[in-house]
């Protein structure tokens, strides 16, 4: 019997083994339904962008595919906070109810190594999956172009989205988009730890009325100053595009590590186990 308390990597393999059986279907069901989601949108830009598109100089639809297809990585874009949303505010649904619960709390792994596994599946596994399905999506609205239409467009360059991202208008926009994600995910995964039922609902009402009591507090405070104008001047380094972004995207990611803290913590107060 392993005496290490924390973290051993053989009873953290055979807690994944362990959660990969238990809900396989439950996994290929959610995976096959946001792969289709991402395919019929990417099916949705080819139909209605080149519809009837036989009349069209060539060299001009291939400007509308490199349009659209900017257009449909920001709607997948779209998509994807809005379902690490949704997957972080299940993670720990089976404390919704005392028999799930029960079973969570008598698997014999120790704390830090269920938090860890929700927090694989949850965070890095989520975002990677997304990123190969929404490639795999954009491969194949070029192919049903291609097949249907005769127009030969090229896939969207995934490469210049996460590393060149400034040759697209979009400076600095891939680093601060992911680490946002992964803040406004993290809010999520302690939301589910918090109300294991109805989370996601009641997580985003929470965000929502905090961010509107925060800005109404901002208003009223500037509206209570004499001279606001000559208060609230701009720092002259917040006119570093570079600097401000680095300070956006530590700022974003204390926040989502404090969040992760926060979760495991609460995670913590909810189990006593005996490990394996």
């Amino acid at each position: 019997m392993s005496q290490n308390q924390i973290f051993n990597m053989q009873r953290f393999g055979l807690l994944i083994n362990h959660d990969v059986r238990e809900n396989w279907r439950k996994i290929l069901l959610s995976l096959g339904g946001l792969l289709g989601a991402l395919i019929i949108i990417g099916l949705f830009y080819a139909v209605t962008n080149f519809q009837g598109a036989d009349d069209i100089d060539p060299e001009w639809l291939r400007h509308i595919g490199e349009r659209m297809a900017l257009t449909e990585v920001i709607f997948f874009t779209i998509i994807m906070f809005f379902a690490g949303a949704y997957v972080a505010s299940t993670a720990f649904k089976s404390f919704s109810s005392a028999p799930s619960a029960l079973s969570s709390i008598m698997i014999p792994a120790s704390q830090f190594e269920k938090f860890m596994v929700k927090w694989l599946v949850t965070v890095p596994c989520f975002f990677i999956i997304y990123v190969a399905f929404a490639m795999f999506a954009d491969w194949v609205r070029v192919a049903f172009i291609d097949m249907n239409y005769h127009i030969e467009v090229s896939t969207f360059d995934w490469n210049k989205l996460f590393f060149h991202s400034e040759e697209i208008a979009f400076k600095h926009f891939s680093l601060i988009g992911i680490m946002t994600f992964f803040c406004v995910q993290s809010f999520f995964l302690l939301g589910s730890i918090v109300w294991p039922r109805v989370s996601f609902l009641k997580t985003f009402v929470s965000l929502f009325a905090l961010g509107l009591v925060y800005g109404w507090f901002n208003f009223w405070f500037y509206d209570l100053l004499e001279k606001p104008d000559t208060i609230f001047v701009a720092p002259e380094w917040l006119e570093n595009g570079d600097m401000v972004a680095t300070l956006v995207v530590l700022a974003l990611t204390v926040l989502s590590l404090f969040n992760y803290c926060l979760t495991f913590m609460r995670f913590r107060e909810a189990e006593t186990i005996v490990r394996w």
